[in-house]
Order: C-alpha cells, then sequence, then structure tokens
C-alpha cells in the first residue's frame, strides 16, 4: 500500500511543478530596451538586434519566439514580446551593424563599466515581464 501511494506522489508531483511554473509565467511583455553609442558617446543609428527564444525539446531547440529592431537617429532601440510560457531561454544578439567598418568591436555597460561584448546576451527568467535595459558603446579596435 505504501508503494502505491508513493508512486502515485512520485507521478503528480512532477506535474504539480509544472502546472505551478505555467501559471506563474509572466503575462506582461518583457521589454528589452536601450541605447548605442560610439566612443565619443555619440548616439548610433542602425544598429539590428534580435531579442528571440527557444525551447529544448529531447535533442531539438526550437524556436518559440522572434522579433527584431533596429536602433533610430538617437542611438535607442526597444523590442517587446510577451514570452511564451514553453521558452527555455531568452537572449539578445546584435546581428547586424551598418553604420561602422568591421575594425569595430561592441561593448556592453555593466556596473558601470563598460566590457567587451560576449554574444548573446542572455535574459534570466526572472527577467521575464520586466523591463531590461542593456546599453552598448562601439569602440575602434
Amino acid at each position: 500500500m505504501k508503494r502505491r501511494q508513493f508512486l502515485s506522489a512520485a507521478t503528480t508531483l512532477p506535474l504539480l511543478t509544472l502546472a505551478a511554473c505555467e501559471k506563474n509565467f509572466p503575462s506582461d511583455p518583457t521589454i528589452v530596451t536601450g541605447k548605442v553609442t560610439d566612443e565619443n558617446n555619440l548616439p548610433m543609428e542602425g544598429v539590428e538586434f534580435l531579442f528571440s527564444g527557444n525551447a529544448r525539446r529531447g535533442l531539438s531547440v526550437i524556436n518559440t519566439f522572434s522579433t527584431r529592431e533596429i536602433s533610430n537617429t538617437l542611438g535607442s532601440y526597444t523590442l517587446s514580446y510577451v514570452i511564451p510560457s514553453t521558452t527555455d531561454q531568452a537572449e539578445l544578439k546584435i546581428v547586424g551593424i551598418f553604420s561602422i567598418s568591421p575594425n569595430h568591436s561592441m561593448w556592453i555597460l555593466q556596473n558601470g563599466i563598460y566590457e567587451e561584448l560576449g554574444n548573446p546576451i542572455n535574459i534570466q527568467r526572472s527577467e521575464y515581464g520586466k523591463i531590461n535595459t542593456f546599453n552598448f558603446q562601439i569602440r575602434k579596435k
């Protein structure tokens, strides 16, 4: 009898956990915003950003959403998306820089200090449904 109760609990618990995760998943859009400047802090227009998410299904990775935006004349960009509950990982990538030459590199402002960017930037699950700000600087190599 105890074995049957244990097996019942062992199979029910993962289902309840999954249902709780789905229930607590944010319904508000996740907003990714910021500004791109050059090494003289002048705004950079024409930097293309990709905000996307994926889910693992066995050995496969499935895209769950994708949206793009290009920085404007003020160097600003904003992407917004309600991340599907099936998303395991969301990330921000810089996929194109139209106004600079290949001898430039991208830097990200973190804790008040610019660090050379390692693409992509993972958006933590705890930040879904919130505003995430990432500021960048393009520098000559």
